[in-house]
């Protein structure tokens, strides 16, 4: 089978380079810059690079995990997901639906911060822009 380029963005960290995967049956083989970013214009950092040996690494986390009391203990994506929703429900419920941000990386040393009106707290959950990782947080209302 050939290998095919995947154009996407790097995950290692909050700037999100642009970048070339290279897959071959699945596989992520190598990773490089995206000359035609319009801002990393072909850059990628020694943490991108190492991008391969992140993904395949043995100590890696490959399910959800919740702490039951003093232990960590595997649990399925259908709990996690169900947990994290009632747990987001339970904030929307107590603090209202503006109690609820998402922070979406750093920008030229700022932070972005986007406060939402989110009357339907489930339908961010599925929101996941190509260039940028979004992050949820919880917060109570301004004071």
């Amino acid at each position: 089978m050939s290998v095919e380029t995947i154009i996407s963005d790097c995950m290692m960290c909050v700037w999100n380079c642009g970048i070339k995967a290279h897959v071959e049956n699945g596989r992520l083989l190598k990773v490089e810059g995206l000359p035609e970013h319009p801002v990393t214009k072909g850059y990628i950092c020694p943490r991108g690079e190492a991008l391969p040996s992140y993904v395949y690494s043995a100590s890696r986390l490959r399910t959800p995990m919740r702490r039951e009391k003093d232990r960590w203990q595997k649990i399925s994506w259908d709990e996690a997901l169900n947990y994290s929703a009632e747990k987001l429900n339970e904030i929307k419920e107590k603090h209202g639906a503006r109690a609820l941000a998402i922070f979406c990386g750093f920008r030229g040393g700022r932070k972005t911060l986007r406060w939402l009106p989110l009357p339907d707290v489930l339908k961010v959950l599925s929101v996941l822009p190509i260039s940028c990782r979004w992050k949820i947080f919880a917060i109570g209302p301004a004071s």
